[in-house]
């Protein structure tokens, strides 16, 4: 593997969550999203060395890539009556750019948070978003009505947001 190439993996994983995340929010069918987040790091790699200035961050460079590649998804799939303007694509993806610095912090207050939670709202947590498993089917796993689950979720949800928030307003205060 040349030192070229590195430097594009190295990019690539910095911001892969956030690229992923940004498709993601924009294109709900997981695997339309999946061809769309693999397109995107073809063409990265492609142009890396061509149009990529080091000087500027990888992260909106490589949103950009992304918001092309769905602009090409959507007007290949016109039926689709969900479309966004480019404006709105744009300030989509700045949002993205912009929170990218905060997801190492938040993920560490993330795992923070998930310590506090009794072993019951650790496993519910782990089932719907390591396992990926619907409210009815963790139900059936854990003997519980999907409403009750989705409820729970909801909830824990709730609860993960206010400990982050807290965590890094915390963490803030003390730089």
């Amino acid at each position: 593997m040349t030192d070229t190439s590195n430097e594009f993996i190295s990019a690539w994983m910095g911001s892969h969550q956030i690229i992923r995340a940004f498709v993601k929010g924009l294109i709900h069918d997981h695997h339309t999203a999946e061809d769309i987040l693999q397109s995107t790091a073809i063409a990265a790699n492609t142009h890396f060395h061509s149009s990529y200035d080091p000087k500027r961050p990888f992260t909106a460079w490589a949103i950009g890539i992304a918001k092309r590649e769905i602009a090409m998804h959507y007007r290949k799939s016109k039926r689709n009556r969900l479309v966004f303007s480019n404006d709105a694509l744009n300030l989509i993806a700045e949002a993205h750019v912009q929170v990218a610095n905060d997801v190492p912090d938040r993920i560490a207050a993330l795992g923070h948070c998930m310590s506090k939670l009794n072993e019951r709202g650790k496993t519910i947590i782990d089932l719907r978003y390591k396992q990926d498993l619907a409210p009815r089917e963790i139900a059936d796993k854990i003997g519980a009505t999907s409403n009750s689950v989705s409820t729970l979720l909801s909830r824990l949800r709730a609860k993960l947001q206010q400990c982050i928030e807290q965590q890094m307003s915390a963490w803030e205060s003390r730089k």
